[in-house]
């Protein structure tokens, strides 16, 4: 964290957060627990040697792994929980990036400090630094074909590996995008708008957005029980569905399922 004192009185206080399409990419407690399990390739250990929960350890890797065309993180056999984990080469390269960048985030904070005379004339730039999604699933890729109509514009998106999805978005909301082929992009889907389907065979069901995976997690609350579901580009998307619906499916990690969503249901996030 760096720390600055005005002379003004003012203390400034500022970690380094890096933003993608208007969204939190990346921040210092990942770039540590990256770091944790590449020092022992266990996710459990690196959980706690940062002070967090295993799922939350976890919650943070897949975002990660979402937001990137290639993993940062791969499960291989053994471990405590049935798998160690490692680190690529693409997540020692997002390491070494962000620690670069935090030598110079120290030196803009300290000029920041020593310019700042009134605090409300950054207030408005700092809370754009803080700002998020509730949003779970944020599905980051490249658009592959933009096909308007007479209303709406069909955008295809490839978020890795054979792994792609369908938005149906307004011709307004298309061209103040200014979508184009290679533009990449960040899908976002409610988690209550996934619909699950369990077995190999591709359902017959209406949902344009169907992709095949396998069930890496469920979490059970008191009504909903949150799944999570591992598609073969590395990246996961996660359901709410009721507990009666998770007990029918026998859903638990391994099982073969299809995360399946409409075609409207998905939000488009560019580059402004």
């Amino acid at each position: 964290m760096a720390l600055f004192t005005t002379q003004k009185g003012f203390a400034l206080s500022a970690d380094l957060l890096l933003i993608r399409d208007g969204n939190e990419a990346l921040a210092a407690p990942a770039i540590r627990l990256l770091e944790r399990i590449d020092a022992g390739g266990s996710m459990s250990q690196a959980a706690k040697d940062c002070g967090i929960s295993y799922r939350t350890a976890w919650k943070m890797i897949e975002q990660l792994n979402n937001q990137n065309t290639t993993p940062l993180v791969t499960r291989c056999a053994g471990g405590q929980f049935g798998g160690g984990s490692v680190l690529t080469d693409s997540g020692r390269q997002l390491i070494a990036m962000y620690r670069a960048a935090e030598s110079e985030h120290l030196r803009f904070v300290e000029l920041l400090g020593e310019r700042m005379s009134e605090f409300q004339t950054y207030s408005k730039f700092i809370r754009r630094w803080f700002m998020k999604t509730s949003v779970r699933n944020q599905l980051h890729g490249t658009i592959q074909l933009v096909s308007k109509g007479a209303v709406n514009t069909e955008v295809l998106i490839g978020i890795g590996g054979e792994d792609r999805l369908t938005a149906i978005i307004t011709n307004d909301g298309a061209e103040e995008m200014g979508l184009k082929l290679g533009m990449e992009v960040s899908a976002l889907i409610k988690e209550s708008s996934v619909i699950l389907c369990s077995g190999e065979h591709l359902p017959g069901i209406s949902a344009r957005n169907r992709l095949h995976g396998r069930v890496l997690h469920c979490h059970q609350g008191a009504v909903y029980s949150e799944v999570a579901v591992e598609l073969p580009g590395a990246k996961v998307i996660t359901a709410m569905i009721s507990l009666e619906s998770a007990d029918e499916m026998a859903l638990q990690p391994g099982v073969p399922v299809w995360a399946c969503f409409k075609a409207s249901d998905v939000i488009l996030a560019g580059q402004s």
